[in-house]
């Protein structure tokens, strides 16, 4: 698989109005596999798109569409609580609705959307606009609904002379914080999470939008890879943690805080008292190295500037238990309120490192 070399730009393009606010869907994940390009749409949107250098938009595979909100029309009648209903008509598995309110005579007061269904094959194989409903004690309800983009995987296949394209994925936000994962979800759920990093460099497509996981439980010890939609990576190490040599057994902090570097790398400090390292990671876990050797317990997510191709790498890490380092400077001691006094524990340590080599400090 090779990586598409192509102008790139990836957008969440959200139209403001009165009460709205940015949200964050965004393409990730994005390779090219035999002139098919394949992305990860990290959470549901309002709609997707491609445009490409010569103004033509050209058809894209995107997850199945689904039901987002649900507005009432006709409130029918006899209906009772906790009926439900499945909307007529359209191609694929249906949206339900649960009715959560009647007056006296049975007509819908309140309801909720049940099951947001799955519509395959574009807008033709979507319920048209009001729909009826099926089930319920009751008859003559209709609602109107409105669709938007499942998360998951999208598809396209760039056209001759088309090799430059924009992705655009558009959302309309309420202003209000939104859960996007699924607490029931395969990879939701983390027995002793310690650590979270997700990559945000736009510029690697391929590697945009990964999410890290480090658990600390002796079921799942290690680092864990997902996509952006959480689902499991390209790696397979949603379900086996990397590496799997060195963590410390029984403890509940080896892995701990994490951070992905500018390089695309990731740092993985261990909380343990028996294994003081800092330890750098291969984006797709196919390197593994100390970054710095004889750290104290790293209480805090390390900070990284640089690299170490670039020969400007910079590391700053915060200890819990580390007093001084001969070879590197450090900040303050937090019970001196700042005020800079080595041969203390809680000091922030900065390693300049720049082309190496690594392990720094001792």
């Amino acid at each position: 698989m090779k990586t598409f070399r192509a102008l790139l730009f990836i957008c969440a393009s959200v139209l403001l109005f009165a009460n709205t606010a940015r949200a964050i869907p965004y393409a990730s994940g994005v390779t090219n596999n035999n002139g098919t390009i394949q992305f990860i749409i990290n959470e549901p949107a309002d709609s997707l798109w491609v445009i490409y250098n010569d103004g033509v938009s050209n058809a894209i595979t995107h997850p199945p569409i689904q039901v987002f909100a649900v507005s009432n029309l006709l409130v029918g009648t006899n209906y009772q609580v906790n009926d439900i209903l499945a909307i007529n008509g359209g191609s694929g598995t249906p949206a339900t609705i649960k009715i959560t309110g009647t007056n006296s005579t049975g007509q819908i007061t309140a309801f909720n959307l049940l099951d947001p269904g799955s519509y395959s094959g574009g807008d033709l194989a979507l319920p048209a606009n009001p729909v009826s409903v099926t089930g319920g004690a009751g008859s003559n309800a209709t609602f109107f609904l409105f669709y938007g983009v499942s998360n998951g995987l999208a598809t396209f296949t760039p056209g001759v002379g088309e090799s430059n394209y924009l992705i655009y994925v558009k959302k309309e936000g309420n202003g209000q914080p939104q859960q996007i994962s699924a607490d029931y979800g395969a990879f939701a759920s983390w027995a002793t999470p310690r650590g979270i990093a997700v990559n945000r460099n736009p510029k690697v497509g391929y590697l945009f939008g990964r999410i890290y996981v480090g658990n600390a439980s002796a079921a799942q010890q290690g680092v864990f890879a997902l996509n952006a939609d959480q689902t499991d990576s390209p790696l397979h190490r949603a379900r086996v943690g990397y590496p799997t040599n060195f963590w410390i057994s029984g403890s509940t902090s080896s892995p701990y805080r994490m951070s992905v570097a500018p390089d695309n790398s990731l740092y993985v400090g261990d909380f343990s008292g028996s294994n003081p390292f800092l330890w750098q990671l291969g984006p797709d876990f196919n390197a593994t190295n100390k970054a710095i050797a004889g750290t104290g317990r790293l209480s805090g997510r390390p900070v990284v500037t640089g690299s170490l191709a670039t020969g400007n790498l910079v590391i700053f890490t915060a200890d819990a238990t580390k007093l001084t380092d001969a070879t590197n400077s450090y900040g303050w001691s937090a019970d001196d309120e700042g005020a800079g006094h080595a041969g203390e524990a809680n000091n922030v340590f900065r390693y300049t490192i720049g082309a190496g080599p690594i392990p720094a400090g001792g």
